[in-house]
């Protein structure tokens, strides 16, 4: 197991796991907001949208919440790997 993060570590220095983990940890509050956008908003004008206003704001909010788990787990790997190599 030491060997493959000595690995996957030597692709890019710490900083770049670091500001690769930020940027993902940015992009996971960004899902979050945006399915709370979506849904707040078609919630709130429901008796107002179209039934295609309604699908396409079903759709939106399955993708922003689809994207929160993805984007936690690739910041927490790339969190890992900055920890890794700055302690190896």
């Amino acid at each position: 197991m030491a060997a493959w993060w000595d690995a996957v570590t030597a692709v890019m220095p710490w900083w770049a796991w670091a500001l690769g983990a930020a940027l993902a940890f940015a992009g996971f509050t960004f899902a979050w907001v945006s399915a709370l956008a979506v849904l707040s908003a078609a919630g709130t004008h429901h008796g107002t949208l179209t039934p295609r206003q309604r699908r396409l704001a079903r759709y939106a909010s399955i993708a922003s919440l689809a994207a929160v788990p993805l984007t936690a787990a690739v910041g927490l790997f790339a969190l890992l790997a900055a920890a890794w190599a700055l302690l190896a």
